[in-house]
């Protein structure tokens, strides 16, 4: 079952296991990949298209940010899905742990 509460334990985890917070985490996977426009929230109001009506855009999620508080392009979306189909050595474990 999905969980927001379930993916912040996770990467509380993960924080811990690499040396890592989210926001690095995000980081070097998207450029790992090449998905520049992928980061956690908040993102750049000029380069959005955001609803006219009342929304969470720009929020900080803070230690909420693992269960959904990423902004992305459908362009980083298709690198991600190709890089999985693929089997992009990007996507494979890390071999050095802190």
């Amino acid at each position: 079952m999905y969980s927001n509460v379930a993916f912040t334990l996770l990467m509380y985890a993960v924080e811990v296991h690499t040396g890592k917070d989210y926001t690095q985490l995000v980081r070097d996977f998207s450029a790992a990949l090449g998905m520049s426009s992928t980061r956690p929230s908040p993102g750049e109001d000029a380069l959005a298209v955001i609803p006219p009506m009342a929304n969470t855009w720009g929020a900080d999620y803070g230690d909420n940010a693992p269960g959904g508080g990423l902004v992305s392009t459908l362009a980083d979306l298709s690198a991600f899905m190709h890089a999985i189909l693929a089997k992009s050595p990007a996507l494979a474990p890390a071999t050095k742990i802190r």
